[in-house]
C-alpha cells in the first residue's frame, strides 16, 4: 500500500483556542494524509482554553516567547525553537500555511508543495507594528512560493495580486453536521434571550446591544466565548466564557436568537463566518449585519444595516417570538452542500490535479 503524503501544517493558533478553520481542516487532512501540526502555544489565561478538542495524530507546540518581538536575543532563540521543531522540513510533501509568520522557514531549494489557506486580513488583525510588519513579509514569501493559495471569501479574493489568483481557490468555511438541531418554534414569552457564539474583541458592537438592552428591557444578551476586550458591566448582558465544542448545543438550548452584531471593519468585510455556519445548525432565529459576504445567507438570516433597521427589526421579532427564518428541509440541505466533508473534497481534489499536472 503507498505511504501517505507527509504534511507540514503550520497552524495560526494554539490548539486550545476555540474549535475554528485550522483545527477543523488539521483534523480533516489528517483522515487522508499523514499530517504533523505545529501549533503556537501561548500562556494565557485557562478560562480562555479549550480542552477537549481532539488533536491530530501528531501534534506539536511551539512554545511563544512573551514579548520575543522586543528584544533581538529572545528573537532568535524564539527561531531556534521553531526550527527545532520543524526539524527535516524536506522530508515533507506538502507544508500548509495558515499564519504567514512561518513562511520565512521555507528553503529556497524546496521541491515540495505549498499552499497557503488564507483565511483573514492577516495584516489587520495585528495590533503589534513588528508582528504586523512580519505578517506582511511572510505573506508576500507565501503569495511567491505557494503553488495554491486558498482564501475563504470574495473579498479577499479580489485583494490578491492579479498574478495570485491565478493559482487561488475560493473555499468558504463549512458546516458541522453533529451541530444539527431541530428547527426552533417562535415562543411568545417576557423575556427573551439572545446569544452570541464567538470570539469578543474589538470588532463587537457592545454600543448597539447596549441600545438595544435600554429600549427593550426583556431582551438579555449571553455571549459565549473567550473576551479579549473588557465586557460592559451590564444587567442584561452576561459572559459565560469560553464553552466546550461539543458542549455548543446544550449551551444555546434556551437561547431565542442567536446573533452577529459587528461593527464593519476591514477585518470583519473579509470573514467568511463560521458562526453562521454553526448558527443554523443550532435551528434558531439568526440575526447579523449585512455586508457583502454574507448576503448569500439571506434565506436564513435576518439582516440589519444601522442601529434604526436593528430596533425596528428587534421589535418585530419580538411581537412574533424570533420565528427562524428557514425550515428543517432548507436547513439540511444547507448543512449537507456547506459541510466540512465537501470542503475537504475540493481542496483534496484540487491538491491532486495540481501534483498530477506538475
Amino acid at each position: 500500500m503507498k505511504d501517505k503524503m507527509k504534511v507540514l501544517y503550520f497552524m495560526n493558533v494554539d490548539w486550545s483556542w476555540i474549535r475554528q478553520r485550522p483545527h477543523i481542516l488539521a483534523q480533516e487532512l489528517d483522515e487522508i494524509y499523514d499530517v504533523t501540526v505545529l501549533f503556537p502555544q501561548y500562556i494565557t489565561r485557562p478560562w480562555r482554553k479549550q480542552y477537549k478538542t481532539k488533536k491530530t495524530r501528531k501534534c506539536k507546540p511551539i512554545f511563544q516567547i512573551p514579548f520575543e518581538q522586543k528584544n533581538s536575543v529572545l528573537t532568535k532563540i524564539q527561531e531556534r525553537m521553531i526550527c527545532s521543531k520543524i526539524g527535516n522540513i524536506y522530508e515533507y510533501d506538502i507544508l500548509w500555511f495558515s499564519s504567514p509568520v512561518y513562511a520565512k522557514y521555507i528553503p529556497n531549494d524546496y521541491t515540495g508543495m505549498v499552499i497557503y489557506d488564507d483565511m483573514d486580513d492577516n495584516v489587520a488583525l495585528q495590533t503589534d507594528t513588528v508582528i504586523a510588519e512580519r505578517v506582511r513579509s511572510g505573506q508576500d514569501i507565501l503569495f511567491q512560493k505557494a503553488d495554491v493559495v486558498f482564501v475563504t471569501s470574495n473579498n479577499l479574493l479580489n485583494r490578491l495580486p492579479e498574478w495570485v489568483k491565478e493559482k487561488a481557490h475560493l473555499i468558504r468555511n463549512g458546516s458541522c453536521v453533529e451541530l444539527l438541531e431541530k428547527i426552533q418554534k417562535p415562543n411568545k414569552k417576557n423575556v427573551f434571550h439572545i446569544g452570541y457564539l464567538g470570539t469578543i474583541s474589538e470588532w463587537f458592537d457592545f454600543g448597539l446591544i447596549k441600545k438595544c438592552a435600554e429600549c427593550y428591557p426583556n431582551i438579555r444578551f449571553d455571549l459565549f466565548g473567550p473576551d479579549l476586550v473588557p465586557i460592559p458591566q451590564n444587567e442584561a448582558i452576561v459572559s459565560h466564557g469560553i464553552i466546550e465544542h461539543n458542549t455548543i448545543a446544550n449551551a444555546l438550548a434556551e437561547m431565542d436568537c442567536l446573533i452577529m452584531p459587528f461593527v464593519l471593519n476591514d477585518i470583519v468585510l473579509a470573514v467568511d463566518p463560521v458562526k453562521l455556519y454553526e448558527y443554523i445548525g443550532l435551528g434558531k432565529c439568526i440575526i447579523t449585519i449585512k455586508y457583502p459576504e454574507v448576503e448569500r445567507f439571506e434565506e436564513f438570516v435576518y439582516f440589519y444595516e444601522d442601529e434604526d433597521s436593528f430596533l425596528g427589526l428587534i421589535k418585530e421579532l419580538v411581537e412574533k417570538g424570533f420565528p427562524p427564518k428557514y425550515n428543517e428541509e432548507k436547513q439540511k440541505c444547507f448543512l449537507a452542500d456547506n459541510s466540512w466533508e465537501q470542503r475537504i473534497k475540493e481542496i483534496n481534489n484540487i491538491i491532486t490535479s495540481h501534483r498530477r499536472n506538475n
